[in-house]
């Protein structure tokens, strides 16, 4: 699957790469991942840079972690994983960021919907 097409509640296997495919698995079994939200950042047209795109998309994740999770990030043991297009994708108007969160001690097995860890 690609990662434009996981929706909130999905799990994936390994953790992020480069590669544009995601091995999507039931959050009941060995994962790395679980999407939380898909947003749109907003912005221009040119790419602000990693930094910058980073420091939006983890800004445009919190409510959305809040919501899924149960506790606000700041207060959470849980880590934000925004997934963006590249340079090419931004340009070409592919504005989209996935929200995941993540355990540091992963893989995990069950979901982090409504864990408020």
């Amino acid at each position: 699957m690609f990662w434009e097409d996981i929706r909130p509640g999905m799990c994936t296997r390994d953790p992020p790469s480069t590669d544009p495919d995601v091995v999507v698995v039931d959050c009941g079994s060995a994962h790395y991942d679980e999407v939380i939200a898909k947003e749109s950042l907003p912005g221009p047209a040119k790419w602000p840079g990693d930094a910058q795109i980073v420091k939006a998309a983890t800004k445009k994740c919190e409510p959305s972690f809040e919501r899924y999770v149960g506790v606000k990030y700041e207060d959470s043991r849980l880590s934000i994983d925004p997934w963006t297009a590249d340079v090419s994708g931004w340009q070409d108007g592919d504005h989209t960021v996935v929200c995941l969160v993540y355990e540091e001690t992963t893989p995990r097995t069950g979901s982090l919907r409504g864990s408020r860890r």
